[in-house]
């Protein structure tokens, strides 16, 4: 039960259609171009709310971490479909289209492995973004480099990079630096919600794409 007085956060849910329903087989419309099932909901943190003793132990009880959270890191950028090239050098990070490659400097030169990992997927969620691949706006115009697309281009792969930090256990560690990178873009884009969503939900495919679940012969032409 929500105590009394205390103030929700709301959430967006969204999920693309995996499958047609038998009526739409013969329709022109591909899934790939339906629109997605979204949804918001105000959730409450567990200090907000009286429960039963029962329910507080399995809360706090950790779940088992079965591959070391580096290792999953290490695995998702190895495992990555047409990985674009990474280097390592210089004192930033960035990706570059028109070469297709990811620099990022020295791991040594980060506080942890948690945050070299989470800025090399920051990059490697732009480069999904490349022509060869999910061809975004913001990617493969360069006219957009200067433009709206340019904030929104960067709110989707620091989305993207939270996501996989979250997939691979090391969001605890990089969650502060991610939250005000898109607290920044998010002013950028005044505050936009309709942008926002969209950007969240382009990184859900950029994050797809780098873990396997989207092919090529899937990605819009």
């Amino acid at each position: 039960m929500v105590n009394k007085g205390e103030k929700g956060t709301t959430v967006v849910f969204w999920k693309f259609p995996n499958n047609r329903n038998a009526e739409d087989v013969d329709t022109q419309i591909d899934r790939k171009h339906a629109a997605p099932f979204v949804r918001t909901y105000t959730v409450f943190n567990t200090e907000q709310c009286s429960l039963p003793q029962s329910l507080t132990v399995r809360l706090t009880t950790p779940a088992p971490h079965l591959i070391a959270p580096i290792t999953e890191c290490e695995n998702i950028i190895a495992n990555m479909p047409q990985r674009p090239t990474i280097e390592h050098g210089g004192d930033r990070a960035y990706y570059l289209p028109t070469l297709d490659t990811v620099t990022v400097p020295q791991r040594s030169q980060f506080v942890s492995m948690s945050h070299y990992f989470a800025t090399l997927f920051h990059e490697a969620a732009h480069s999904t973004g490349h022509g060869s691949r999910l061809a975004r706006p913001g990617v493969v115009d360069p006219v957009s480099f200067t433009s709206h697309a340019y904030c929104k281009e960067e709110l989707i792969a620091e989305f993207g990079a939270a996501f996989l930090c979250g997939i691979c256990g090391i969001a605890p560690e990089t969650l502060d630096n991610a939250t005000a990178y898109i607290a920044h873009w998010i002013e950028k884009l005044q505050k936009d919600k309709a942008l926002v969503i969209q950007a969240a939900s382009q990184a859900q495919r950029a994050v797809d794409f780098i873990v396997g679940k989207i092919q090529l012969n899937d990605v819009d032409e």
